[in-house]
C-alpha cells in the first residue's frame, strides 16, 4: 500500500469526523514531501494525490488490481461506480449517444440510472455503499474520487469479471 494514499484515507476520516475542510493556494494543491513530492489536491478534486509527473496515485493503485487479473466469468453487466449523479449521467449520456441503436430501455430518476440492451446486458450506477455488494459486473467505470475503503470492500468484489482490458478510470 501506498503511504501517501493511506495518508488521503486517514485525513478524510477526520476532516468528515470534525466537519472541516482543507483549503490550499490558488493552483488547488497542498505538498507532502515523503522521499518524493506528491501534490494533494483540494476538497473539489476529493483530496486526490498525484505524483510530480502529473499521475493520480488511485489511478495507478486501480490499475494494478486489474493489471494480472484473469477472470473466468462471463458477466456482461457494466457498472458505473461513482458517488456523483453528475458524474454517472455523463458517462451515461455519452453511453446513449454512442450505443441508442443498441438500447432497449433507459430508466432515470436522481438515484437511479439504468440502461438495458437488446443483447441483455445491463449499464447501472452504482454508488459504492455497503447495500451495493450484491452487484457483479464485468465491465467497470470507476472513479477516481472514491476512497480505498470503497475500492476495497464495495467496489473490487462486485468487480468479478472485469479485467484490466475492461475497466475505466474516471
Amino acid at each position: 500500500m501506498c503511504k501517501p494514499l493511506e495518508f488521503r484515507e486517514e485525513l478524510i476520516k477526520l476532516l468528515k469526523k470534525y466537519n472541516y475542510e482543507l483549503s490550499s493556494d490558488e493552483a488547488g494543491e497542498l505538498y507532502i514531501e515523503d522521499g518524493m513530492n506528491y501534490y494533494f489536491l483540494d476538497q473539489n478534486n476529493n483530496y486526490s494525490i498525484q505524483d510530480s509527473d502529473g499521475n493520480y496515485l488511485i489511478e495507478d493503485y486501480i490499475n494494478n488490481i486489474f493489471n494480472n487479473r484473469e477472470s473466468f466469468y462471463q458477466i456482461q453487466n457494466i457498472g458505473v461506480f461513482t458517488n456523483s449523479y453528475d458524474k454517472a449521467r455523463y458517462i451515461f449520456t455519452a453511453i446513449i449517444e454512442k450505443d441508442k441503436s443498441k438500447i432497449q430501455k433507459i430508466r432515470e430518476s436522481q438515484n437511479k440510472l439504468i440502461i438495458n440492451y437488446f443483447d441483455g446486458r445491463r449499464m447501472k450506477w452504482i454508488r459504492p455503499v455497503d447495500n451495493s455488494r450484491g452487484n457483479r459486473v464485468g465491465f467497470a467505470y470507476i472513479d477516481k474520487a472514491l476512497t480505498l475503503e470503497q475500492l476495497k470492500y464495495i467496489v473490487i468484489p462486485c468487480c468479478v469479471g472485469v479485467t484490466k482490458d475492461n475497466v475505466v478510470i474516471i
